[in-house]
């Protein structure tokens, strides 16, 4: 199967998992997705992980994933998938920040 179709179905599966606040599915969903997933796809996984996390408001999660998409994209040279996960990162850690006393 092609990579970029499973990316694909994986993202769309994704988007009807968190649509229906299935949280534990989707995490499910990507745990499988990024232990079969070539090394190009990694980071995509982690950035992924990073906005379920978020939602899911496990910021602490959200953020360690987020800062590996964020490794992984750089060493890739995926600069537009930084430049998200990096507005990702500062949205996650804001939001951490404004939960402590």
């Amino acid at each position: 199967m092609d990579a970029s179709i499973s990316a694909a179905g994986v993202a769309q599966a994704l988007s009807h998992l968190l649509d229906d606040g299935d949280f534990e599915g989707a995490e499910e969903l990507l745990t499988l997705a990024l232990t079969q997933a070539p090394a190009r796809l990694q980071s995509f996984y982690h950035h992924q992980f990073g906005r379920v996390y978020m939602r899911w408001n496990k910021l602490s999660s959200a953020v360690a994933h987020l800062n590996q998409a964020a490794e992984l994209a750089h060493l890739q040279g995926e600069e537009i998938l930084l430049i998200q996960v990096v507005e990702d990162l500062r949205l996650a850690k804001d939001k951490q920040q404004g939960q402590r006393p």
